[in-house]
């Protein structure tokens, strides 16, 4: 796992591509790097985007290549995003997940993230968010 540099940015699209129903492209990914507390981590099969403002950071996304799913990579990217975000003066991190997508709520409950709101009809103008948070003292 590495920093996502500027050649890494058609590997993430392909990645966010096979993840989600609406793909980012790689324009939008190169963006997202000039962010200036942008934070992304990536391997072959697999990536972490966070961006941090203040002392908040925002999981922007986390993927797995689907055949990969259910292997810890999640996991692995999770604790190396919180652990740079921190490294960089996070005290609260933030992120919305598909109400229905239980294994990632899963994943970020283990890590301690609580539900602290909702966002109605994020995702396609129809499938709700929840907003999750984690706070570190």
């Amino acid at each position: 796992m590495l920093p996502l540099t500027d050649k890494d940015i058609s590997l993430a699209a392909e990645l966010y591509g096979g993840s989600f129903s609406r793909a980012w492209s790689e324009e939008e990914i190169y963006k997202l790097t000039r962010l200036p507390g942008f934070i992304g981590y990536i391997c072959k099969d697999g990536m972490i985007i966070l961006n941090i403002v203040a002392d908040e950071a925002e999981i922007y996304t986390i993927c797995v290549r689907p055949e990969r799913r259910g292997e810890g990579l999640g996991k692995q990217l999770l604790k190396e995003g919180i652990s740079r975000a921190l490294e960089k003066g996070a005290k609260k991190i933030f992120l919305e997940v598909a109400v229905d997508n239980r294994i990632a709520i899963n994943l970020y409950e283990s890590f301690g993230f609580i539900k602290v709101g909702i966002r109605k009809k994020y995702y396609n103008n129809t499938t709700d968010a929840l907003i999750l948070a984690k706070e570190f003292l």
